[in-house]
């Protein structure tokens, strides 16, 4: 009887280190393909990371140059504007002399006239 209740628990002791032998078996093979998926994802997770700096690194340069192309465009706007009010203030000058000798010969002329006036209504006053 003995030898027979040890028959049967050597026996279930050698179906369990079967099924623990297979459950190692199993469980790294879990284990290494958790490993795999990680690995997969990580690589994933760092093109991802370069992918998205790339992007941004090229949206800051698409953004820098646009910045900078609208604030020349800016400068030389102004800078036009500039030319332009120097241009205007020179040619406001120029009419302004302009009229101011027309203005000053006109006073002349008007003081001429009413001298030659004078003159001759002196003239008519002494007859």
């Amino acid at each position: 009887q003995n030898a027979r209740e040890n028959d049967i628990l050597h026996g279930r002791i050698s179906a369990l280190e079967v099924t623990v032998g297979e459950m190692r078996t199993w469980i790294q093979s879990l284990i290494h393909m958790n490993q795999s998926s990680i690995s997969w994802q990580y690589r994933q997770i760092e093109e991802l990371e370069a992918l998205a700096r790339t992007t941004l690194e090229q949206e800051w340069q698409n953004w820098l140059e646009k910045m900078t192309s609208l604030y020349a465009n800016l400068v030389n706007w102004i800078q036009e504007r500039i030319a332009e009010m120097t241009a205007l203030e020179k040619e406001e000058a120029a009419t302004r002399n302009k009229y101011e000798h027309e203005f000053n010969d006109s006073i002349k002329e008007i003081e001429s006239v009413r001298f030659a006036l004078k003159v001759v209504l002196s003239g008519w006053i002494l007859e």
